[in-house]
């Protein structure tokens, strides 16, 4: 998943996350969702446009203006094993 970090003026953090979703050959987006195996040193192209894991669900944008950064979350297995990481990734600017 894509997750973003807004700091707020209350001092708690708020924020959003994208979920991957499935397209079909056209770019449409699946109701459902089916699990994605990424392969060593494969490219795999990756959509991002749900909020809620596993299923398709409209994005909405927390009230928020201004720069927030944008990371990469991997979640799941290597050979079995849990595993887990985290990727800073970019930075985006979110004006009204």
């Amino acid at each position: 998943m894509l997750f973003s970090i807004f700091p707020s003026q209350t001092g708690a953090f708020q924020g959003n996350a994208w979920y991957i979703v499935n397209v079909n050959g056209t770019g449409a987006i699946f109701n459902s969702y089916k699990p994605i195996t990424l392969v060593y040193n494969v490219a795999t192209p990756l959509y991002f446009a749900s909020n809620v894991p596993g299923t398709y669900s409209p994005f909405k944008q927390a009230a928020f203006t201004g720069t927030c950064p944008v990371n990469l979350a991997l979640i799941g297995t290597i050979g079995g094993t849990p595993f887990g990481q985290n990727i800073p990734f970019v930075s985006i600017n979110i004006i009204s």
